[in-house]
């Protein structure tokens, strides 16, 4: 929506063209300006309607462009990235901080609030947002929790997501416009728990910690199932490199798990969920015990519960003979990636002892929360 009404403080409509010096120097913005002039500026009483004196338009197309929006009323810059095919035509885009009718709950940072327009714009493929705040913007909050939230009916909703602290940036992919803003996601909890013990002092364990590439499996060695596709080149290329790296890559990768390659896939395999923190991201030779399988199934083998949504988180889900090649892979015993070493500590254990239990705790947030969806 190219007019939009707020209820901060009245301007006139010729003060929308000096907004902001970036502003000028932005076609988009001109164009909504024009667009706002040529519908009149008045109203049928004469009068001026109250305009966003922080409103800010940029005109993208199905080229795809970059819109950066610097407020001036907190520090905080969004940066949003439009890939080339994301849109059908040339659109304008407006962003501004959001009205004040949006849930405050603890974690909220009101100064990061942010309204996109045209309302309920729907992209044809992911596309990336970028927050930068300050410390000061975010003072008294848990830096490695903060995520983007999407507004939903009264609710917070985390987003797929990561921050990269050294440069207070938090990001995420929209696959449409509504309104976001960055809060935090609660703490796993301090209550001491009631699970019987994980201690890792005195189990020897049998977790096998993290895994690498096999200097001496050929990535395509075909396994115990005879799946010619149950190896490490095919779901790399087909899945873990195909599909899920369109999120899962770079150096802060959402929750730190990495599918960009055969030696970040690898890494996978042992590797803890930080979803369900009982499991392993990939067991080795265990398929229904491997989490990425829950995830790309939308549940267990038996029906359990995952932690928020199926994946891919944006497109289709897998059809069952993609993941019947996966869980080959896994059942043949991750072929073309090692187990890794021994860990000495994390075996559920026989000890009784002082582990903090499963028990969701006590999180000072105090409330209902949607944790973030991961493959």
């Amino acid at each position: 929506m190219l007019k939009r009404f707020f209820t901060d403080g009245p301007a006139r409509c010729d003060q929308v063209i000096g907004i902001r010096e970036h502003t000028r120097r932005n076609t988009g913005a001109i164009l909504i300006c024009v667009a706002l002039l040529t519908a009149g500026c008045a109203d049928d009483s004469g009068t001026n309607p109250t305009i966003s004196p922080t409103l800010e338009g940029f005109s993208i197309g199905k080229d795809g462009g970059t819109a950066v929006y610097r407020s001036t009323v907190a520090d905080v810059i969004v940066t949003l990235t439009i890939p080339a095919g994301a849109l059908d035509a040339d659109t304008d885009i407006t962003i501004d901080h959001a009205q004040n009718n949006f849930p405050r709950p603890t974690g909220l940072v009101t100064e990061a609030v942010f309204e996109f327009g045209p309302d309920a714009l729907v992209f044809n493929m992911p596309v990336d947002l970028e927050i930068n705040y300050t410390d000061d913007l975010i003072a008294g909050l848990q830096e490695s929790n903060l995520r983007v939230h999407k507004a939903d009916n009264g609710n917070w909703i985390p987003l797929l997501g990561s921050v990269n602290a050294g440069n207070k940036i938090v990001t995420t992919k929209l696959d449409g416009f509504s309104v976001y803003g960055l809060k935090t996601i609660p703490n796993a909890g301090t209550d001491p728990g009631t699970d019987p013990g994980t201690d890792p002092g005195t189990d020897p364990g049998t977790d096998t910690g993290t895994g690498g590439v096999d200097p001496n499996t050929d990535p395509g060695t075909v396994g115990n199932s005879g799946n010619p596709n149950a190896t490490l080149t095919w779901v790399q290329e087909n899945v873990f490199g195909g599909v899920c790296s369109n999120c899962h890559t770079g150096a802060t990768p959402p929750m730190g798990v990495n599918w960009s390659s055969q030696a970040n896939t690898c890494s996978n395999v042992g590797r803890a969920s930080q979803e369900i923190t009982t499991m392993l991201e990939i067991e080795s030779g265990n398929p229904d015990g491997s989490y990425v399988i829950w995830k790309v199934n939308g549940a267990g083998p038996n029906g359990e519960a995952i932690v928020d949504g199926q994946m891919p988180l944006f497109g289709t889900p897998l059809p069952a003979e993609t993941i019947q090649n996966m869980s080959d892979w896994i059942a043949d015993g991750t072929l073309g990636c090692t187990t890794g070493g021994t860990d000495p500590g994390t075996d559920p254990g026989t000890d009784p002892g002082t582990d903090p239990g499963t028990d969701p705790g006590t999180d000072p947030e105090n409330e209902t929360f949607e944790k973030i969806m991961i493959l």
